[in-house]
């Protein structure tokens, strides 16, 4: 299952964690603050609008002539049963106790009421200047988190490259690791607990991929050798004996089959020699595409001797010439015609060549639309497979190697066309 790319770097979340804790005192700050407002709202200003209330209601009870308070922004009123005098009709309705948010003439005051006899004392308490300095407490918490978040930010992102440093060094090194100077350790060039722990297992998988690298060279050398010198041998025999004037028509017939399969072959071992060596390890020579063409068409057609199916080959335009390794371009198509000629029972396989491009199409098989995707895939092999699944695999390696475009189109039980598209292709007489 892929993993997804995270969109956050570490720098980013060592920023983002720190904002967020800020973030979040800063809220539990704010929370605190209006929480200690309301407090002190309800308990001092209801104690102390409770005290003046005491006091006048008992000044009023031994002299009805008593002056209301009219400090600190209390003011107060008494209504008998003969007058309400200018007592605001807003504290009329109010019975006795303590009222919040009674408003009059558009201000908000707290009211207190206590009866003595038959008249209402009244005290009220002016909290408007109360609620501006609540707001501007609010707005100075608020403030002070904003400023916390940008000074935090500052620091953290001061922090985050001071403690990123040794990563993001270690980061280069690894991007810029040369394979070719695969003995330079990394651990000795850091100290630092955390990145010494990934140096070290940098340096320990470098030093595994060291010996498979010797390991993989080994073997390809050994095989190239051993391989190449005994199909040298054969191929070097079938030309002496083609040179040989006293053969018969149907032993040179033979003779020519026997050198066609050892070209192939030899084909096949550098086409899998240039996909193990990362520099190809072949030299590449300029070749005629139709000479090539040809000679697998050649081969295809003794495949097909005595079986319903037609092999045609259609040339247009000029000869054209490509630079590659001989037997890269030879696995390519024989490995097209062929897997043509595999999964088509009777019927036509049509290959035209034409400027910088090469299309194989038969009427056989055809491929289902569900394993179309899969056909270049290693080993696979579909419902109707009779190989191995390496052939197609390898023409799209080496398609892939040498900068050549592979498509394939199938429809089931009609057919299957492949077309490739030669990146490199000059006409004889220019220069590349």
């Amino acid at each position: 299952m892929r993993s997804r790319k995270s969109a956050f770097g570490l720098r980013a979340r060592l920023i983002g964690g720190m904002l967020l804790l800020v973030v979040l005192l800063g809220g539990a700050f704010c929370v605190a603050v209006f929480s200690f407002m309301e407090l002190l709202e309800t308990e001092l200003l209801s104690n102390n609008l409770a005290e003046e209330l005491q006091e006048f209601a008992a000044d009023y009870r031994h002299d009805a002539k008593a002056l209301p308070p009219s400090a600190g922004g209390f003011d107060g009123y008494v209504v008998t049963p003969e007058s309400s005098g200018d007592t605001p009709p807003e504290l009329l309705p109010l019975g006795p106790g303590l009222h919040e948010d009674v408003i009059i003439d558009g201000q908000e005051y707290m009211v207190g009421r206590q009866d003595v006899g038959k008249a209402h004392v009244y005290v009220r308490l002016n909290v408007q200047p109360v609620y501006r300095l609540e707001a501007r407490l609010a707005w100075l918490a608020m403030l002070g988190t904003l400023l916390a978040c940008g000074l935090t930010a500052l620091v953290a992102a001061g922090l985050s490259r001071w403690v990123m440093q040794p990563i993001l060094r270690l980061s280069q090194k690894v991007s810029g690791f040369d394979p070719r100077h695969r003995l330079e350790r990394l651990q000795p060039q850091f100290q630092e607990r955390e990145t010494e722990v990934i140096a070290s297992a940098f340096d320990r998988f470098i030093e595994r991929l060291d010996d498979f690298v010797t390991r993989e060279q080994t073997f390809t050398e050994d095989v190239s050798h051993e391989l190449r010198t005994p199909l040298a041998t054969i191929a070097s025999a079938i030309d002496l004996l083609m040179e040989q004037a006293d053969l018969d028509e149907a032993t040179r017939r033979r003779v020519a089959r026997m050198q066609r399969a050892t070209r192939q072959m030899q084909g096949l071992i550098e086409s899998l020699l240039f996909l193990a060596r990362e520099d190809g390890g072949l030299q590449v020579f300029d070749y005629t595409v139709e000479e090539i063409v040809e000679e697998a068409v050649a081969a295809q057609r003794e495949q097909l001797a005595g079986r319903p199916v037609s092999l045609q080959l259609s040339a247009q335009g000029p000869p054209q010439i490509v630079r590659v390794p001989l037997g890269m371009a030879t696995s390519v198509i024989n490995n097209l015609i062929a897997n043509a000629a595999q999964y088509t029972p009777s019927g036509r396989i049509e290959v035209r060549l034409e400027a910088g491009h090469l299309e194989v199409s038969d009427t056989g098989l055809g491929i289902a639309p569900e394993e179309l995707p899969q056909v270049f895939e290693r080993r696979y092999r579909g419902a109707t497979s009779r190989g191995n699944g390496i052939g197609l695999y390898l023409v799209k390696r080496i398609c892939e190697r040498l900068g050549w475009q592979l498509e394939v189109s199938s429809t089931a039980g009609v057919g299957t066309r492949f077309d490739v598209h030669f990146t490199t292709v000059r006409d004889p007489g220019t220069q590349w």
